[in-house]
């Protein structure tokens, strides 16, 4: 986006009596405002193709700066950016501002968060101002030492606030200041090598309680495991997962309580209180040089039944392919060959039916195979509404825009 001089005023999103304590000794990122639309006036729509229809046109958007596809809570989709983002109310297009850090993401009241690359301090755009949050508001700096300083996996819980995780920790915003959960709290086991980097996974269960499981990754992969624990009330505890040292690398939760746990090659489900294993095997076209690694992705279909994504390992690294599995009469289903692809989004649609959506195009699993969706535009992000309707931000005929899948 060309940084011009322009004055937007997006709607305000902020929670009315909730003023977050600023801290005035950290500078406010630098930014710039961008032009309402992102193409010029009279720019005509690219063509519909795979069942999606275009609804505003992104012009030549650099496809490389596409971070994301999310909605507000009035409904509007944002274009997430790398540094920065678009917002689609129906009509017409308006931007953030242009930040100087990395982005975080949209919560669930509006509000749009980044970081410093050197994640010392957080800031969010609430629609009509930056707000930046340092030590006298609660946030603390994330350790130099870390593999990635800023944070990530933002999550809403019923009461509102917000949760987020770093690679030392798991915070809460609710509304005024940031509270630091810190590792030393969670009862957790010793790294077993000083050159381990943590990698912490969080996920809110139905009512709102934190579980967060710790892996230690070094290289491309993980390598060892820590723990997995569940904020109850003041205390962390242990809920109790049979398997000592869990290397968690995915969790995603479910309704009535239960939470799905990828660890290694198996798939964990907490119901009621107990836990069962749904083993993963091995795909058959299973290259000789590679080997089963990690369940990387959890999605829960319409129907509350999981599909995951295992991640192959081998030649010393991991992410040589993946491959996508549905749990379906009891069983694990094979729904594709071995794909070199590793950025999959998976969305279900109003009847249920799977759509996956990679930087190759969009593909319908059948019959164990993905098959391609003729004429749909290149995906760069997707997403579904809370309508059950699906989006994506495509690129067709050399021009980018915002699609909707006709019904």
């Amino acid at each position: 986006m060309k940084a011009l001089i322009a004055c937007l005023s997006l709607l305000l999103l902020m929670a009315a009596g909730c003023a977050p304590a600023v801290d005035p000794s950290l500078p406010t990122p630098t930014w710039t405002l961008a032009y309402p639309s992102p193409v010029p006036p009279g720019t005509g729509l690219p063509p519909a193709g795979g069942g999606f229809t275009p609804l505003a046109n992104l012009g030549a958007l650099d496809s490389a700066s596409v971070a994301g596809l999310a909605f507000g809570p009035d409904g509007a989709a944002w274009v997430l950016l790398v540094d920065g983002a678009l917002r689609w109310d129906g009509a017409e297009w308006q931007a953030a501002p242009l930040f100087d850090g990395l982005l975080v993401g949209l919560d669930a009241r509006g509000w749009l968060w980044a970081s410093p690359l050197d994640g010392r301090s957080l800031f969010a755009w609430d629609g009509a101002a930056w707000r930046v949050f340092g030590p006298p508001s609660g946030w603390s700096p994330v350790a130099d030492f870390v593999l990635i300083p800023v944070p990530q996996g933002l999550q809403t819980d019923p009461d509102g606030s917000l949760w987020l995780s770093t690679a030392q920790d798991v915070r809460r915003f609710d509304g005024q200041t940031w509270r630091v959960f810190p590792q030393s709290d969670w009862g957790l086991p010793e790294a077993e090598s000083f050159d381990f980097k943590p990698i912490i996974t969080l996920a809110l269960d139905q009512d709102g309680a934190p579980w967060v499981g710790v892996c230690d990754w070094g290289g491309p992969g993980p390598l060892s495991g820590r723990a997995l624990r569940r904020l109850d009330g003041a205390a962390w505890v242990d809920p109790g997962l049979p398997r000592e040292r869990p290397c968690v690398t995915a969790l995603t939760a479910g309704p009535g309580g239960q939470m799905w746990v990828g660890v290694e090659q198996s798939l964990w489900h907490y119901a009621g209180g107990a836990w069962s294993e749904l083993f993963l095997p091995a795909p058959e076209d299973l290259p000789a040089d590679r080997r089963p690694g990690y369940i990387s992705r959890i999605w829960l279909d319409n129907a509350g039944l999981p599909w995951v994504s295992l991640t192959l390992c081998g030649q010393s690294s991991c992410d040589n392919g993946q491959v996508l599995y549905a749990w379906r009469s009891g069983v694990w289903q094979p729904q594709s060959r071995v794909s070199p692809t590793a950025a999959w989004t998976l969305l279900f649609d109003r009847s249920g039916a799977a759509w996956l959506f990679s930087p190759e195009g969009v593909y319908r699993p059948k019959d164990g195979r993905l098959e391609p969706v003729p004429g749909a535009p290149r995906p760069l992000a997707a997403a579904r509404d809370s309508q059950g309707s699906l989006w994506m931000v495509g690129s067709l005929d050399g021009q980018t825009a915002l699609y909707r899948l006709t019904p």
